[in-house]
C-alpha cells in the first residue's frame, strides 16, 4: 500500500514521502496512529502543492538572508563595556551580545550561531567577525570601546 508519511518514521522514511508498505503494516500501524495517509490522487496533488510553496518560501528566504548579510557588512557596531586599567575588559563580549547590538544598529535580526566569534572578545578595539549562514559569508566590524 501506498501512503504518504506525515512524521518521519525510522527504517521507513522521512516526513512527506511516499513510500510503498505492506498493507498489514499500513492498517495496523501507520494509518492509526496518524503518522501517515493513504496515498491517494488528491492527497499526492496536495503534498506536491505543499512541497511547491515550501520551495519557494526557502527560496524568499535565502534572498533575505543574503541581502540581510551584505547589510551587516556595511555597519560598524559599537559595545561600550566596563575595562580595567590595562584595557581588558570585565565581561567577555559573546556572539549572542554582538547578534543583539546589530539588531539594535541596523534592525537586522541574526541568530547568534550565524556569528562565527571563535572566542569571546576581551579587550578593547576594533575587530572584523565573520558572519555566515546556508553558504552565504558576511563581514562585520565591532568596535569594543572603554565605558565608565
Amino acid at each position: 500500500m501506498k501512503i504518504i508519511l506525515l512524521k518521519d518514521i525510522p527504517k521507513i522514511g522521512k516526513k512527506n514521502e511516499v513510500k510503498d508498505v505492506a498493507d498489514g503494516y499500513a492498517l495496523n500501524f501507520v494509518l492509526p496512529r496518524k503518522l501517515g495517509v493513504k496515498a491517494t490522487e488528491s492527497e499526492v496533488k496536495k503534498l506536491m502543492a505543499l512541497q511547491a510553496q515550501s520551495d519557494t518560501e526557502k527560496k524568499i528566504q535565502e534572498d533575505l538572508l543574503k541581502k540581510s548579510l551584505e547589510e551587516v557588512s556595511a555597519i560598524t557596531v559599537t559595545i561600550t563595556e566596563k575595562v580595567n586599567e590595562k584595557g581588558h575588559l570585565f565581561v567577555g563580549i559573546h556572539a549572542d551580545r554582538v547578534a543583539k547590538e546589530i539588531e539594535k544598529v541596523s534592525g537586522i535580526c541574526l541568530d547568534s550561531h550565524y556569528i562565527e566569534l571563535e572566542k569571546p572578545l576581551k579587550e578593547v578595539g576594533e575587530y572584523i567577525i565573520p558572519v555566515s549562514a546556508m553558504g552565504k559569508k558576511g563581514k562585520v566590524k565591532v568596535v569594543v570601546e572603554a565605558g565608565k
